[in-house]
């Protein structure tokens, strides 16, 4: 299951090239002209793109998370250093695609 990852603004931008570095297809917000763009939009986005939404806004996911959609990643984990992030997505990677592949929209990275 290959997927599109957009990351939100709040994610760093260098996810997405982390992501992509990994085999993956991945963009952040800011390579595509959405900086500042509302959620609706990116949603929109993701949802054409059959993409997988990358957050830490919890907000974004209580807006949409009961329309049907894009899948999402909302990440848990407070401030840490790149290096903690790109673990914390390889180890847990395989695993969220298998959630997503179970029909889970929405899994939470911690």
């Amino acid at each position: 299951m290959k997927k599109l990852f957009v990351c939100d603004e709040h994610i760093p931008p260098s996810l997405a090239v982390w992501l992509r570095a990994q085999g993956m297809e991945a963009v952040h917000i800011f390579e595509i002209g959405f900086e500042s763009a509302p959620d609706g939009k990116i949603w929109r986005y993701a949802e054409e793109k059959d993409g997988i939404i990358v957050t830490k806004d919890k907000g974004f996911v209580q807006d949409y998370i009961a329309k049907p959609g894009p899948r999402m990643i909302l990440v848990g984990i407070g401030n840490s250093t790149k290096r903690v992030l790109f673990a914390k997505f390889s180890a847990a990677l395989p695993q969220i695609m298998t959630k997503f592949e179970m029909g889970r929209r929405l899994v939470e990275l911690r």
